[in-house]
């Protein structure tokens, strides 16, 4: 018959090691996923010196399952330092919000970015992300997509922002659905989009910062 003190002892143990991997793995989560969702009222607004701010958006037609990704990447002083701007077909406006938010993790990991904030005017999609609001079967391949993504950036922060404040994501994934987006537009960007970049505070003409 085992000794109880012994069995006693490894349970307790057992569970000691347990109590830390869970404690490990919230950790982790909480770097990246409980960050404060921070509301922008009327004007946009630059990161941290250290970061770069990628505000996101969709734009889909229902009748043609047709979207448009739109991101934007700006430094500290304003300027354009990238973006994104693809045509996709999803079944739903919140698929092609989440893949907007996926090709953002994409864009600063190619351009190495370590500390980034997103930003979005999707409430659904950010709180689909951080965990406070389940999100449809179809959504949940994108969201495996970009909780892989996650794991390679040292910091992360989530802002939702109004409409008004995510213009310019939101212009550019209108022309994107619309194919009006020329290759180069981050070179030479059409002439609407530098008209709301340039209120945001970006020089006009764009000159892109590193």
């Amino acid at each position: 018959m085992p000794d109880p003190r012994t069995v006693a002892s490894t349970a307790f143990a057992a569970a000691i090691e347990f109590l830390k991997a869970n404690q490990k793995n919230q950790n982790q989560r909480d770097k990246h996923d409980t960050i404060a969702i921070r509301a922008r009222d009327q004007k946009w607004v630059p990161p941290q010196a250290d970061f770069v701010k990628l505000n996101t958006d969709g734009s889909w037609l229902k009748s043609s399952s047709e979207g448009g990704l739109g991101v934007i990447a700006r430094n500290a002083s304003g300027h354009l330092v990238g973006g994104v701007a693809n045509q996709v077909q999803a079944n739903s406006v919140i698929q092609v919000e989440l893949l907007a938010i996926s090709e953002a993790l994409s864009l600063a990991s190619k351009k190495r970015r370590d500390k980034i904030e997103i930003e979005s005017d999707t409430r659904d999609a950010l709180d689909a992300i951080t965990g406070k609001k389940n999100s449809d079967w179809e959504a949940y391949p994108i969201l495996c997509q970009i909780r892989r993504k996650k794991a390679f950036f040292s910091q992360i922060r989530w802002s939702w922002a109004s409409r008004e404040v995510n213009q310019a994501a939101d212009c550019l994934a209108s022309f994107a659905r619309r194919r009006l987006c020329a290759e180069a537009w981050v070179d030479r960007p059409p002439t609407s989009l530098v008209f709301i970049l340039s209120k945001d505070g970006l020089p006009c003409p764009p000159s892109n910062g590193a």
